[in-house]
């Protein structure tokens, strides 16, 4: 019967680790190359690099956003509803006649990023 033998893991201290973000944020290579090129795990390096940001940019971005619809647009809230998918990830929900020239606007307004 064979034991399972387990590596030990490397253990980094603050300063090498911060050494090494440094690093991949300076190369050109992405960030899978540059750990198989250090043998580094993914993982560890991307968790390294979301750590090295400061608190407020590891916030998720806001997946909602209110958008004003066009003045022409306010009439049409009592008539039936439309819904129409931008992409994969956006879905437009509109009340009323559906003005294409509106709906066009409305939905380019959802297409640019934040």
């Amino acid at each position: 019967m064979q034991r399972s033998t387990k590596t030990r893991r490397a253990r980094y201290s603050a300063e090498e680790r911060r050494s090494f973000v440094t690093e991949w944020r300076q190369s050109q290579q992405t960030q899978e190359e540059f750990a198989a090129a250090r043998q580094i795990r993914l993982g560890t390096l991307r968790r390294w690099i979301y750590r090295d940001q400061p608190p407020t940019a590891r916030l998720r971005r806001v997946a909602f956003r209110e958008v004003a619809p066009p003045s022409q647009a306010l009439d049409l809230l009592m008539s039936p509803s439309v819904e129409i998918a931008v992409g994969t990830d956006i879905t437009v929900r509109l009340k009323g006649k559906c003005d294409p020239d509106v709906v066009a606007g409305l939905v380019e307004r959802f297409r640019r990023p934040c």
